[in-house]
């Protein structure tokens, strides 16, 4: 139950808004590639299944399949932790407050040297890529799994696509949203699956992340809360979506491998079928001597 101390609440709670409703803390950004798999099978069943180290390029041959996750966190400082008003919340509503804000929408992008998906396409369903994304603490919020058009795989989608930023700070469910994907964060794509093409037309392929900006949103607090000095709540704080904003001092850590790039290689089955081609006439000549 809220107590309410005093008649100029509201007057007092329209000056906070106009205080701090602008308030926004530059936020970073930190990718990183997770999962990374080759498989000479689409399912990946693990008899079938190599790990490989992302910090170096990636060997596949014709034929084979390949997969990786990416990991996202954002180190976003919420101004309310540790305030009296945060411990005086959860006192009446067993609600914390996250030291780090996270995100409210997260779309990516991951962009591909090939751009015509000859020689390395993201694995699909009915035009979908057939990516896996975590549902750990967003469980009900729908995500979008990207068409595949020009070699690029994961078109922008949001882990909270339908679902409305605003929240119930009473709720411990709601106030969890908060911290989404926070640091030090969790794996965004679990895995993102490629197929190597039975006849590559390049050998080297570079594929990059990269967030989508407009799609891409943070909580900031709009609203401080306020308590009355005795262990109850007078307001409660409030929150809101704000745009990722480079441009306002946001920025993004790319992840250390290759400059923030996984580079694929693909030996030419040209190659392969000169020596298979030279180990079939040794043998000819083997027999005919």
């Amino acid at each position: 139950m809220k107590r309410v101390t005093s008649n100029f609440l509201p007057a007092i709670a329209a000056l906070v808004a106009l205080l701090v409703a602008g308030w926004s803390q530059a936020a970073v950004i930190t990718l990183s590639y997770v999962n990374g798999q080759i498989s000479t099978v689409s399912n990946f069943t693990t008899a079938t299944t190599t790990a490989v180290n992302l910090l170096n390029p990636v060997n596949v041959s014709p034929g084979q399949f390949f997969r990786y996750g990416i990991a996202v966190s954002v180190t976003n400082a919420n101004p309310e932790f540790g305030t009296a008003y945060a411990s005086a919340a959860n006192a009446a509503y067993g609600v914390n407050y996250p030291q780090n804000l996270g995100f409210v929408t997260l779309g990516m992008t991951v962009g591909s040297t090939d751009a015509a998906g000859t020689t390395l396409a993201p694995l699909s369903n009915a035009g979908k890529t057939r990516a896996a994304f975590n549902t750990g603490p967003w469980t009900g919020a729908t995500t979008d799994q990207g068409d595949i058009t020009a070699g690029v795989a994961g078109a922008p989608s949001s882990m909270f696509k339908g679902l409305s930023p605003a929240f119930d700070p009473s709720a411990p469910s709601s106030v969890a949203f908060l911290g989404t994907l926070g640091a030090p964060g969790a794996n965004f794509i679990n895995t993102l699956p490629y197929a190597i093409g039975s006849s590559p037309v390049l050998s080297t392929v570079t594929l990059s992340p990269s967030l989508a900006l407009g799609d891409t949103s943070l909580w900031t607090r709009t609203v401080a809360g306020t308590d009355d000095g005795g262990g109850g709540v007078n307001s409660d704080a409030n929150f809101g979506a704000r745009v990722l904003n480079l441009a306002g001092g946001d920025s993004i850590v790319l992840p250390a491998a290759n400059n923030g790039t996984i580079i694929v290689n693909v030996p030419e089955p040209a190659t392969i079928g000169m020596i298979s081609l030279g180990l079939v006439g040794l043998l000819a000549r083997r027999r005919m001597a």
